[in-house]
């Protein structure tokens, strides 16, 4: 059930998440207000989100992993029992903004509690389902949420079920026999001054090398992708001439084949046991897949193709990166998880938002093309700081080291 619960966990958030996007003019018609404002309505939930993993890598500390983690599916159903009640712009974007703060709490304690159930290879294998249902959920988004025919029944659907998955983790989501119990004694020792307090380590992060290079490689890689769904539709229709049904075909492909892209991404680090050649591998077919979106343009069987290869390969570094967060300091305890996964993925989270003002203010000055090429040039330059990171699987040399030693 523990795997359920955490496998299913971004399945369920990302379609109320990123459903209201394909009906977008829609909600604002009938909120009577400007499609222009449409674009806060997506970007609300994801700084949110970013910000409050900080929050919650702190609130972990204090209530618990298992605690702030259904606090946060509460905050999610209360958004958007906010949203589908809306009568107003003002309530839906106050439930949407609970939504988002929702599940940053969530978020900062999801692989925490992954680490206390699942070691070693069992954590890859988890992480790599984590990452797939979350892009399955993506990839479901744009065409489960319409099917609805009202974005307000889809929403209220989705309530429910956001309701119904809040209450099975409740019940369901424990601890291993005996780790609840030792954290609970560590939070009220903590309490009555036995022991410090334990602290939120956002600084130590920043003292091991690769989790500074992972920082940049996805900070740039989700600015670069966000501008990439954002205007690809654009680029397509009024650069490359391309009808809107095959251009929505195009960005529906990259979406889809982003669950091929996590899957692989597990399955070959576990096989081979190596994790640094991948993360190569996917930055460098992700910024080239890119950048042939926009070089063949006219071209639909090469769009498709570059399609295929941007999303799985913008995907195939997903699984491994969650890896490093438990490899590269060697078992770290839960309460160090937390913060790491805050920095690495929070951080570039956060950094959407000017990463994405920027974008637009380039595509006024060089058209949508341009600015996706630029925008995955650099984004292929983070091979320079993924070729830079150590190794840290079974393969390394630090752990065929161990092995003799033992």
């Amino acid at each position: 059930m523990v795997v359920l619960i955490l496998a299913l966990f971004n399945f369920v958030v990302m379609i109320p998440y990123l459903g209201p996007a394909a009906m977008l003019s829609t909600i604002m018609g009938d909120l009577n207000v400007s499609v222009s404002m449409g674009g806060i309505v997506v970007s609300i939930y994801l700084i949110m989100c970013g910000l409050c993993m900080f929050v919650g890598s702190i609130i972990c500390n204090r209530i618990g992993f298992r605690e702030t983690f259904i606090l946060g599916a509460a905050l999610i159903t209360i958004g958007l029992v906010a949203s589908a009640s809306a009568s107003g712009f003002s309530l839906y974007l106050m439930g949407r903004t609970l939504s988002g703060i929702g599940y940053g709490l969530a978020q900062s304690a999801l692989f925490p509690i992954a680490s206390i159930w699942f070691k070693g290879s069992k954590f890859a294998t988890m992480q790599t389902v984590i990452t797939a249902c979350s892009c399955l959920g993506v990839a479901m988004a744009y065409i489960v949420f319409p099917m609805f025919g009202s974005w307000r029944t889809a929403t209220w659907t989705f309530t429910i079920i956001t309701l119904i998955y809040t209450v099975v983790s409740f019940v369901w989501l424990q601890y291993p026999e005996g780790v609840g119990e030792h954290l609970k004694q560590m939070r009220e020792d903590a309490k009555s001054g036995k022991v410090p307090k334990q602290k939120t380590e956002f600084g130590r992060v920043f003292q091991y090398k690769d989790f500074v290079l992972i920082l940049i490689i996805t900070s740039f890689s989700m600015i670069s992708n966000t501008i990439l769904l954002t205007y690809m539709v654009t680029y397509f229709t009024t650069e490359a001439g391309m009808s809107m049904t095959l251009a929505t075909t195009v960005s529906s492909v990259l979406t889809l084949v982003q669950i091929i892209g996590a899957v692989a991404g597990g399955v070959l680090c576990n096989t081979t046991g190596r994790r640094k050649p991948f993360i190569v591998a996917s930055v460098a077919i992700y910024g080239i897949a890119s950048i042939g979106l926009v070089a063949f343009g006219q071209s639909i069987v090469p769009v498709i193709a570059c399609a295929v290869l941007s999303g799985a390969g913008y995907f195939l570094r997903m699984p491994i990166l969650g890896m490093y967060m438990v490899e590269e300091t060697e078992k770290p305890e839960p309460h160090f998880v937390a913060p790491i996964s805050a920095i690495v993925n929070g951080l570039p989270m956060l950094l959407t938002l000017p990463g994405s003002v920027i974008g637009g203010i380039m595509i006024m000055k060089f058209g949508s093309g341009m600015t996706i090429v630029i925008m995955h040039v650099l984004a292929l330059l983070m091979v320079i700081p993924a070729m830079m990171l150590n190794e840290v699987g079974p393969k390394s040399k630090r752990a065929t080291t161990k092995a003799v030693n033992a």
